[in-house]
């Protein structure tokens, strides 16, 4: 990972690397820790480096066993706003779609209303790229406005970009449905994506249904 700056190549890829660690073990406070170390040492992060930490906030905000801190929680935009106005937009269609999916991941997680606000910000401000869109994201985006109860703009999309409806997005929305008791959205949800456009579901599927 090259990040430009003046503590040179090695710097960035230890900050980067001790960020995804972080993540993966959801070593909070670590993560914050090494975040301070990289910014009072000037090292300046590229895209790779900001999807890493961005990631690591998304998986770190869970506490173990424990689910998701709600303390932590409320701290993931102002986190992630930060690192992603410190670096340079992305200059390539593969990393400005990874960058596109973790930020709008990450918003689906926070689960507020700057949350959600900052989602459409980056879903309008990607309208302007270069670059093309590609399925995940779309199905990222979706699952965003699906945990914010925007079911028409979810049904509009769905109905739009039929072909980047798959498994993995249909067992995300059904799950959104069952933490909110909203049996009657799983069944449309259901119908639509299983029955309508054809999508073979798995055993998760099943299960988040049931």
């Amino acid at each position: 990972m090259h990040c430009p700056g003046p503590r040179g190549y090695a710097d960035c890829s230890v900050i980067g690397a001790a960020m995804q660690t972080c993540g993966i073990k959801r070593w909070w406070d670590a993560l914050l820790h090494v975040r301070k170390m990289q910014t009072d040492a000037h090292i300046k992060m590229d895209v790779v480096g900001r999807n890493i930490f961005i990631t690591a906030l998304a998986r770190a905000v869970n506490k173990d066993l424990k689910g998701i801190d709600h303390k932590r929680r409320r701290k993931l935009i102002p986190l992630a706003q930060s690192m992603w106005a410190e670096v340079e937009p992305a200059k390539d269609a593969d990393n400005f779609n990874v960058g596109l999916g973790t930020a709008l991941c990450l918003c689906a997680v926070a689960s507020e209303p700057a949350a959600l606000q900052w989602a459409i910000d980056l879903w309008t401000s990607a309208e302007d790229e270069p670059y093309e869109k590609g399925e995940k994201v779309y199905a990222d985006y979706m699952k965003v406005l699906e945990v914010y109860k925007r079911h028409e703009e979810v049904d509009a999309l769905m109905a739009r970009f039929r072909e980047y409806v798959k498994v993995p997005l249909l067992g995300a929305v059904l799950d959104y449905a069952a933490m909110e008791h909203n049996w009657q959205r799983a069944e449309k949800l259901w119908n639509v994506i299983v029955r309508d456009f054809g999508v073979q579901p798995n055993s998760i599927a099943y299960n988040s249904r049931a």
